[in-house]
């Protein structure tokens, strides 16, 4: 049995102000380079203008520090980071063709019916999304999802050739790797080093930044929700991502912190991310989810205070007013974005390695190479498949959807191994 972790500070207590302000700003510079990849992979891909960045990263800083303080305060109460969700994010750059209208009116339907899910406790039923095989799966399609987008954004890239662009982030992505893999305290916090040394030099030197001035930052315009059948279900697969990935969230903190699992915390926490995704449909944003970044850190500084959680949550909140100080995380160079993709591409599928190692037998690699066959295979195939049969086209959303259709391969292998492990007990 794993030894007890001993805490300075549990959930509840509150430390003196000098530790819950550097504790916050610690969880700040953990939780940054997640909103501000997502925001800018989003914006690039989309060839938003800088003003329409600006808006979009304040909504997402918004809808983060608000949803920061409901989970801990009314969702799952526990000391984990909140910000968009990377499955999400995939919903909007798997679909380029899709417009803020259809994608709005998929996460707000979708929203709605996680939440129901939700509500009625039948995640209770559903140990299949609670499986390894599941969890390694999506960490895994996740992490192969955004080698191509980081790989197209060089491509994108100016004033460099694409060679030199590749070259650029293939180096940074090395660099930040390494140090991250060593031991010393900061070594946590290599993404959002080297991305902001890296961005100093390059806009210093190389490209100059932006001066066209951003007078407010519109929070509360509203996205007139459109249907469209192809885009709805493909962000029901990425909001399959979500909930499996707050299951595992929350599981991994429960085995830190070493206190019984708790289905009521997990099925609150989805709740809550259902919620984000419909406030984030309603206001044109990316939906939130629970973070695994923070079991690590809590470990080093052994203080889980949910004081420093809530400052994390309201400087978002205060930051998202101010689009001048938005407008300076919106500068990040695409080069940067990229290299960061890679590198949080790298770690998705290296924790999908690490999870399916730390049991017996190879199940959980089992799925996690058929949904990688599911995301390579069926969109190939289904591609020919709707030249032939042009009313299939409806089912695009699942089938020419990597990340659908990996996912979907995943559930399905692990439906059928359940089933032969049935038939071998009787």
């Amino acid at each position: 049995m794993a030894e007890k972790l001993n805490l300075k500070y549990n959930f509840d207590d509150k430390p003196p102000f000098y530790i819950i302000f550097l504790q916050g700003l610690q969880w700040l510079v953990l939780i940054l380079p997640p909103l501000v990849i997502v925001a800018s992979t989003i914006a690039k891909l989309n060839s938003f203008t800088y003003s329409e960045e600006v808006n979009f990263l304040a909504k997402i800083f918004l809808i983060s520090g608000l949803f920061q303080i409901l989970q801990l305060k009314f969702g799952h109460k526990l000391p984990l980071l909140i910000g968009p969700s990377t499955a999400l994010m995939l919903g909007f750059v798997l679909n380029p063709g899709a417009s803020l209208e259809e994608i709005s009116f998929a996460s707000i339907s979708i929203g709605i019916f996680i939440l129901l899910f939700a509500k009625s406790n039948i995640i209770k039923r559903f140990s299949l999304l609670q499986s390894k095989g599941i969890t390694v799966s999506v960490l895994l399609l996740i992490g192969i999802s955004l080698i191509p987008i980081s790989i197209n954004l060089g491509f994108s890239s100016v004033p460099f050739t694409s060679t030199e662009n590749i070259i650029f982030i293939l180096i940074l992505s090395i660099i930040t790797i390494f140090f991250s893999k060593q031991s010393f305290p900061l070594s946590k916090f290599s993404i959002f080093f080297f991305m902001s040394i890296s961005s100093i030099i390059f806009l210093i030197f190389i490209k100059p930044m932006h001066t066209e001035p951003v007078l407010s930052a519109n929070l509360f315009s509203l996205q007139m929700p459109k249907f469209d059948p192809v885009i709805t279900i493909s962000f029901l697969f990425c909001y399959l991502g979500v909930v499996i990935n707050e299951i595992g969230s929350t599981q991994s903190l429960f085995g830190v912190l070493n206190i019984p699992p708790s289905l009521e915390k997990i099925n609150k926490g989805i709740l809550f991310d259902a919620i984000s995704g419909i406030f984030s449909g309603v206001f044109g944003s990316v939906g939130t989810v629970s973070y695994s970044l923070t079991p690590a850190l809590i470990v080093m500084t052994q203080n889980a205070s949910k004081y420093s959680f809530y400052l994390v949550g309201l400087i978002f909140i205060l930051a998202s007013i101010y689009p001048t100080l938005v407008g300076i995380f919106v500068q990040i160079p695409t080069q940067v974005i990229a290299a960061s993709l890679l590198v949080v591409g790298y770690i998705q599928i290296e924790a999908a390695i690490k999870l399916s190692k730390s049991e017996k037998g190879y199940h959980s690699l089992h799925i996690g190479l058929i949904s990688f066959l599911g995301y390579l295979i069926i969109p190939y195939i289904f591609e020919k498949v709707v030249i032939i049969l042009p009313e299939l086209n409806i089912l695009s959303g699942l089938f020419l959807n990597g990340f659908s259709a990996g996912l979907l391969s995943a559930i399905i292998a692990e439906i059928i191994y359940r089933i032969f492990n049935r038939a071998r007990l009787y």
